[in-house]
């Protein structure tokens, strides 16, 4: 027997959709509220231009959970069912508002029990029926999948569900190095993204050049491009360039939260360190919990600590995406397989600035997107995983 809540009590998270969809208006006591209930839930209701919950998107919002073993879990939020009981009650579809109670919180998910929240949009009926069916093919997936993907499917929905909510500084970066001498460094380059208060996306992009190692020119091992593609490069000296790639992290990272996006970063955290940004205290990982900005009266930072930074690389995220945490994709092949737009076209792959803008579009596909699965369904189609191409790695 379905128990209810006492509304006074009520705590907010998240209920399964079946149980919602299914279950919750059978156990609803009267008549009235139980009919009023049953019609708003149903999947031509839930997907109508004017249904209440939309609130200026088109098509239902819902939240797909991943809970600790990995599997996923399609939800309603508490605040949508306690939006529903509001509404019909205003509408007079239900006389008191006890005529359709709360699930108890006994089933509720809360967001410290699972391992990440993001939201996922269904705009047709035919969407929104199919969702179960390919969250089960999906779950019966994941019961053998690696715990090394699983961890990746994670993080990639953490950070759609961060993305999405259109805040924090999101700053994807590359360095060169002359390849005899790592040491030396030669370039860096940015792609900064924002959203004004409008939600319009904000974009700033730069290539700074060393001028004291201008003469040290790669060409063995990675061809030397010149030629940034987006903007005028600059050349400036190497303190100077030190100084202000530190700020790159500093000013961008007070408030927060600045989400600093590599691809395959290794080298260039090394080279963060190398600008007197040490890396000892920075969040490799992103939390359960989307980061806020650092509060105006947190205390002021330590010696070596950053502020409320954290790092995401794109050659993980694709891991995800591709189904396979094996293969470490490079920059150019992920972009060409992700079919992004002039990416043949444009190119100038190894120039920092490029780099940089591309990691960023590459970020803004998946972070964008619909949730993992059905992104590499509309990708590839025809093929569970993208197709295999001669030296992809």
């Amino acid at each position: 027997m379905v128990q209810f809540e006492d509304p006074k009590l009520a705590v907010h998270g998240y209920y399964r959709y079946t149980d919602i969809q299914f279950y919750w208006y059978k156990a609803i006591p009267s008549e009235k509220g139980r009919n009023a209930l049953r019609a708003f839930l149903s999947s031509d209701s839930l997907v109508h231009p004017e249904n209440p919950l939309h609130l200026g998107i088109q098509g239902m919002e819902l939240y797909m959970l991943t809970i600790p073993s990995g599997e996923m879990r399609l939800c309603f939020s508490s605040k949508q069912l306690e939006y529903m009981r509001y509404w019909l009650h205003a509408v007079k579809a239900i006389n008191t508002l006890d005529d359709i109670p709360l699930p108890s919180t006994e089933y509720l998910i809360l967001e410290s029990q699972v391992k990440s929240v993001s939201p996922v949009l269904y705009r047709t009926v035919k969407d929104l029926k199919h969702a179960m069916r390919d969250l089960k093919k999906t779950n019966q997936r994941l019961k053998t999948s690696p715990g090394g993907l699983t961890d990746l499917r994670t993080m990639f929905e953490r950070v759609r569900a961060a993305f999405q909510t259109k805040k924090g500084i999101w700053a994807a970066i590359d360095f060169e190095s002359f390849e005899y001498d790592h040491r030396a460094l030669t370039e860096f380059g940015y792609s900064i993204l924002t959203w004004d208060k409008k939600g319009q996306e904000v974009r700033r992009e730069g290539h700074w050049c060393v001028e004291e190692n201008m003469n040290l020119l790669n060409g063995k091992f990675h061809v030397c491009i010149q030629g940034f593609k987006f903007g005028t490069s600059e050349i400036i000296p190497d303190a100077e360039f030190r100084k202000r790639v530190y700020d790159v992290v500093y000013n961008n990272g007070l408030p927060g939260p600045l989400y600093l996006i590599l691809h395959g970063g290794a080298g260039d955290r090394a080279y963060l360190n190398a600008c007197g940004v040490p890396f000892t205290h920075v969040n490799h990982d992103l939390p359960a919990t989307t980061p806020i900005p650092r509060a105006k009266n947190a205390p002021e930072l330590k010696e070596a600590e950053l502020p409320n930074v954290h790092t995401l690389d794109t050659q993980e995220l694709f891991k995800a995406l591709e189904g396979n945490h094996k293969i470490a994709r490079n920059l150019e092949r992920m972009c060409q397989l992700m079919r992004l737009s002039e990416v043949n076209q444009i190119g100038g792959w190894h120039n920092a600035g490029n780099d940089a803008h591309w990691t960023m579009e590459a970020l803004i596909s998946m972070a964008s997107g619909e949730p993992l699965d059905k992104q590499r369904e509309v990708r590839w189609p025809e093929k569970i995983a993208p197709p295999s191409l001669p030296n992809t790695t």
